[in-house]
């Protein structure tokens, strides 16, 4: 695995520590910083913006005024080259929300394995998104129970091409723009466009979302599963 700068961000010291040695046993992955809150987040990342943060959804804040923001959205507009992993508990339909919408490299619960976070870490080193399919079903459950409206609110089928339905199923499978290019043989900027227009025909704001959203409504499969 190739070094990386990575961040472990949560409240609780037990969690942190027991993960930084899970994940340096064997030399996997060197954890170079712990955050316990928001504040000490940013500031680390003030001199390693290229961090890889392993991001606990709920991690407080010490000042009520920066606890009253978006977490996910502040990062990425003040940090755009950190790359997040964001552990959401699950529990909270609203969080499970907000977590699929975001525009995160990865989630995961944070009920998942320690051999699933190490391979969503090799996949987002390698330039590739990762949602667990743990994450995929609850979202599938969610919406048949009436939560994450963004993901149910048109039950309508989208007429999609079939170019954009390959591009979908790839984006699905962890591949990034560069890869689809190759697989489909087209240019990386017919890839980002039709990127474009199927997140304006589903109705979303990310790639995260798009897949999450393609997912629950059974357009495509989720990594690991036949399309």
């Amino acid at each position: 695995m190739k070094p990386v700068n990575t961040i472990i961000a949560d409240e609780q010291t037990l969690f942190r520590q027991g993960l930084r040695a899970l994940l340096e046993h064997g030399e996997f992955c060197r954890v170079d910083e712990e955050a316990s809150c928001r504040e000490d987040l940013f500031a680390l990342l003030q001199s390693t913006p290229h961090s890889i943060v392993i991001l606990d959804a709920d991690l407080p804040a010490q000042s009520e005024d920066a606890g009253t923001d978006d977490l996910v959205n502040t990062l990425g507009a003040q940090f755009p080259d950190a790359t997040v992993i964001l552990l959401c508990d699950g529990r909270s339909r609203a969080m499970l929300s907000r977590a699929v919408r975001s525009d995160v490299a990865a989630i995961l619960l944070k009920t998942c394995t320690i051999h699933a976070l190490r391979r969503c870490l090799d996949l987002v080193i390698s330039g590739k998104r990762y949602i667990d399919e743990t994450v995929t079903k609850r979202i599938r459950s969610s919406r048949l129970h009436g939560g994450c409206r963004e993901l149910h609110e048109d039950p309508t089928e989208p007429n999609l091409t079939r170019r954009e339905r390959q591009v979908l199923h790839h984006m699905a499978q962890g591949h990034n723009a560069p890869d689809i290019a190759g697989r489909l043989q087209i240019s990386h900027y017919t890839v980002k466009n039709h990127k474009r227009k199927l997140m304006q025909k589903l109705d979303c704001s990310s790639s995260t979302a798009l897949v999450a959203k393609a997912v629950a409504r059974g357009i495509v499969h989720p990594a690991g599963e036949p399309g």
